[in-house]
Formats: structure tokens, C-alpha cells, sequence
């Protein structure tokens, strides 16, 4: 009698309850996270084109847990997502075990490397867009490298292939990846299968995206074509050719694997990284370091040279039978086509952002996975194995999971909350764009939260001079941002000076306040 396999139940017991001790409580990290759950609180039902079903699932789906008990929003879209990346991972348990025939070490140990890898593991416990998706595609996955492919398991990946489309756009990519390896593996033995697959595949996002249309009330091709491409539109993520072609893309896989917040505690390092990244401000993750001292750094520096070290020697010293072991299962090939696809498109598309390296890092955990199960004596192979998802485990619990499970290290919320502390009920916060804070501010306090180009287009010769006087006339306290003040033209160091500048977290503001009508008067005149 074959054994019971009780390691994907007692994994998805355990890492649930881990994601569940630990769940996040800081939004900044992930930016979006604090738009998203803006969204969801206020059951706005966003139909964004990028990722469809996201908003509306969350909403749905956090609406139904506290109504049977939660307590928190917050914590209950993050549950979702613990919940689907644990679903995903047992899929890929299964994938390895029951698909690729892999031994049971090989595939648990597998299994806690993805896990554990950074964004993967950081993003499961987050309100962000990226886990549900992998559910659908790696179930689709799972349905394509089965033994023996049946109709019913075409149509199935196709299913699931297509709801992976409409969690998130990026995962039209799929398609591709599954028309190409049929199409390898024998286009004449599979090309009804090619054309099954690609019509199902195709029906279920073009009929979801067809009644988001409906919904939204775009009718005309201009409206259709902007929303559909979003992003393209309103940034532009592609990344062209020259000396950085190549390290972005290794920038991206590696934040994707392992947490670098370490590097930020150094004070050398981190303005370096400053520099590196201008593009993207990386105060937020300095800010979860912040209270980490030499110990922690050389502690980090340790646990990466050797992790990285585990890495290098296991595909080292493999490297001549790495064409020799995915060779002896044609089922690889289709993890070598999705490796490649994936990885090539963000060579071009946004490649240091590490959402969008997730796949991949899961592909290559299983290749080392496989790789260090070939290594003789065994016992060294376990060794390697175990110490690499330790260290794993170690560096980005560390120096990410933890910290963000504490919300006072969340850059805007410290912000808000001193602000809160320092200001009255009544006053007014001036920033100079709404991206981020203006969600804080909404949903934690209790403020008025304005930017000046907004009140320029409402009020007829509005100058801020003269709205912070008739705030102050009417009782109100303002807190202008000081980027906003030292931009304004009209202010010198004099007025400046008149009134109090204050910190709240790391963003100073200058407080005017109604309290002194001498400088109410002199503000005015001026």
C-alpha cells in the first residue's frame, strides 16, 4: 500500500498560519497597495484594464470575510492572497509530482523555495494584484503537462488560462507559451488541440473584457483603445536597448528572489542605491530599516554571499548535465518555453519592477531544486538544499516580513499619524500630488487633504497665499508640504521663516496657523 503524501496539506496548514502571524500591516512598500485597498473600502468596483476581476473579487470576496468574522479589511484581502498563493504552490507540488515525476525531496524542497522567495512570499501576504492570477496559470499548467492530454484537459487549461488573463493582463503571455510548446511537441499530432485551446483560451477574455466594456460604456475605439492600454499611456515602461539592457532585467530577478532592504541599513549603500534607483524613490524601504544597526548589516551580507554562493555551486557544478537532465522529460521543455517567453517580453517591459519576475523565480527555484537533487553524496545535496531555503527563509523574513507585520514602519502611516498627533480636527494638508498620500490621509485621518494644481482649477485667480489666509480666517490650521512652498515663486526665505516648519515622519511642512493674527495680516499683505 502506496504511503499518504501528507506534506501539501501540512505545508498549506503551515505556511497560512505563518502568512496569517505575519500578514502585513505596511501599505508603502507596494505603493499600490493603499489605491487598492482605497478601492476596495470604498466598493468602487474598479474595472481596470490590467488586471479586470481584481478589484471586484477583493471586494466581493473581503465583504464575505468579515461578515463571518474578521475584523479587518485589510487583513482579509491579504488572507486572499495567502490563500491563493498557498493554492498555487500545492499546484506546483502536484505539477513535480504527479507531471515531472520528481522525487519527493526534490519537490518539497522545491515547494519552500518558492515559497520563501521574496516576492512571491512578500506579495501573499499584501494587497496587490499579482497572486490570484497565479492560481489560474499554474492550474492551467498543470492541466498541460499531465501524462497523457486529454480534450478535457485542453479545454480546462484553456479555462483557467483565460481567467488568468482577466486576474491580470500580463498573463496573455500563457497563450503563447502553450501554443508554441504544442506546436514543438508535435504540430500535427496536436494542431486540434492548438485549436482548441487557442479559441477557448481567446473567447473567455475577449467576452470578459467585452463586458467591462459593456459596463463601462465605452462604445468607440478611441476610448476602448486607450483604457485597454493603460499603462502605455500614462508611463512608459518599455526599456530600449544601451548599457542597461541587461542589468535591469537582473536588478528585477534578483529583488524578486531575495528582500534588499538589508543593503538600505548601510548608510554608503543605501545612497548608492538612492542613485541607482532616482526613478523610484526608495525612502519607504530604507524607512522599514530604519531601526537596524552594523550587526544586522554584516548579519544580511553574510546570509546573501552564502545564499548566493549555494546558487553559483549548485548550477556550477551541473551546468554540463543541465541539457542532459531536462532532456530526459519532453514535459521540461514546456517550463524552458514559459522561462523564456515570460523573461524575454521584461527584458523590454518595466524589468527592474519584481511583480513582474514572479514566474520566472518560481521556474528557476524548481530548476535549482531539480539541479542540487543531482548532486552525490546525497548528504551533501541535502545540506545545500536545506541550507538554501533556510537562508532563504532567514533573509527575507528578516529584513522585510517581519518588519512590515509592525505598521509603524510604514513611511506614510508614521506621517499621518504624527500629523495627527501635532494638528487639529480641522486643518487642511497642502502635497504636492495625491498619488500615495492622499489615500493615507483620507482613510486614517481625519484632514482635508488638497494639492494646489487641483484648487488652480477650481478657484479663479487662486494663488495658495491667499487660500491658506482664508483657511486661517475660518479657524482652519494648514499644513503645506515644504516641496509646495519652496516651488512657489511668490514665497522668500523671510515668510518662509514666519511660520513653523515641522516633521512628521521623514516629510517636513510649514504649519500656518490661525492663531496669530499679526501674521495672518502680514501673510496677507504680502
Amino acid at each position: 500500500m502506496k504511503n499518504k503524501d501528507w506534506f501539501p496539506g501540512l505545508f498549506a496548514i503551515g505556511y497560512l498560519l505563518l502568512n496569517v502571524i505575519f500578514t502585513s500591516k505596511v501599505f508603502s512598500l507596494s505603493h499600490d497597495s493603499i489605491l487598492y485597498f482605497w478601492e476596495i473600502l470604498e466598493r468602487y468596483f474598479v474595472l481596470h484594464p490590467h488586471h479586470l476581476l481584481f478589484c471586484p473579487t477583493m471586494t466581493f470576496g473581503s465583504d464575505l470575510l468579515t461578515n463571518i468574522g474578521f475584523q479587518s479589511t485589510q487583513f482579509a484581502v491579504n488572507f486572499i492572497n495567502s490563500i491563493a498563493t498557498t493554492s498555487t504552490l500545492v499546484i506546483i507540488y502536484f505539477i513535480l509530482r504527479n507531471n515531472l515525476g520528481l522525487n519527493l525531496f526534490t519537490a518539497r524542497i522545491a515547494v519552500l523555495l518558492c515559497a520563501f522567495s521574496y516576492a512571491n512570499w512578500f506579495y501573499a501576504i499584501n494587497i496587490e494584484t499579482y497572486q490570484l492570477p497565479l492560481v489560474f496559470v499554474f492550474a492551467s499548467v498543470y492541466m498541460i503537462t499531465k501524462r497523457s492530454l486529454s480534450t478535457s484537459d485542453i479545454i480546462l487549461a484553456a479555462l483557467f488560462g483565460g481567467i488568468a488573463v482577466l486576474f491580470h493582463q500580463l498573463h496573455a503571455l500563457m497563450g503563447l507559451v502553450v501554443v508554441l510548446y504544442l506546436a514543438l511537441t508535435g504540430l500535427k499530432s496536436n494542431f486540434t488541440k492548438i485549436i482548441i485551446f487557442s479559441a477557448i483560451f481567446n473567447f473567455v477574455w475577449i467576452a470578459g473584457y467585452a463586458i467591462a466594456l459593456y459596463i463601462l460604456g465605452y462604445d468607440t475605439f478611441d476610448k476602448v483603445s486607450y483604457w485597454f492600454f493603460l499603462y502605455h499611456h500614462e508611463a512608459n515602461s518599455w526599456s530600449g536597448f544601451g548599457v542597461q539592457f541587461f542589468i535591469k532585467p537582473l536588478i528585477g530577478i534578483i529583488r524578486s528572489v531575495v528582500s534588499i532592504h538589508g543593503l538600505l541599513i548601510e548608510g554608503q549603500m543605501s545612497s548608492m542605491l538612492f542613485r541607482m534607483f532616482a526613478e523610484k524613490d526608495l525612502s519607504d524601504d530604507a524607512f522599514i530599516v530604519r531601526n537596524m544597526r552594523t550587526f544586522d548589516f554584516v548579519l544580511y551580507l553574510t546570509m546573501i554571499i552564502s545564499l548566493f554562493a549555494t546558487i553559483f555551486y549548485v548550477f556550477g557544478s551541473q551546468i554540463k548535465s543541465i541539457a542532459r537532465v531536462f532532456s530526459t522529460n519532453s514535459r521540461y521543455l514546456f517550463f524552458v518555453i514559459f522561462m523564456l517567453i515570460y523573461a524575454v517580453f521584461f527584458l523590454f517591459w518595466d524589468p527592474t519592477n519584481m511583480e513582474f519576475w514572479i514566474p520566472q523565480s518560481i521556474l528557476f527555484w524548481i530548476c535549482f531544486a531539480v539541479l542540487v537533487g543531482k548532486i552525490t553524496p546525497k548528504k551533501r545535496a541535502m545540506i545545500l538544499a536545506i541550507g538554501a531555503v533556510v537562508l532563504l527563509f532567514m533573509l527575507n523574513f528578516r529584513y522585510t516580513i517581519l518588519p512590515a507585520s509592525k505598521i509603524e514602519n510604514d513611511l506614510y502611516y508614521t506621517e499621518v499619524s504624527e500629523a495627527m498627533q501635532y494638528l487639529p480636527e480641522n486643518s487642511i494638508i497642502v502635497y504636492e500630488m495625491e498619488w500615495i498620500a492622499h489615500k493615507y490621509y483620507k482613510i486614517f485621518s481625519p484632514f482635508e487633504f488638497v494639492i494646489p494644481d487641483s484648487l488652480n482649477s477650481q478657484i479663479t485667480d487662486f494663488t495658495l497665499k491667499q487660500y491658506i489666509n482664508d483657511m486661517n480666517q475660518q479657524g482652519n490650521t494648514v499644513a503645506v508640504k515644504s516641496l509646495v512652498v519652496e516651488s512657489q515663486a511668490e514665497w522668500d526665505e523671510n515668510e518662509k521663516s514666519e511660520h513653523e516648519k515641522v516633521m512628521f515622519g521623514i516629510t517636513s511642512f510649514y504649519i500656518f496657523k490661525p492663531d496669530s493674527v499679526g501674521k495672518a495680516e502680514y501673510f496677507k499683505q504680502n
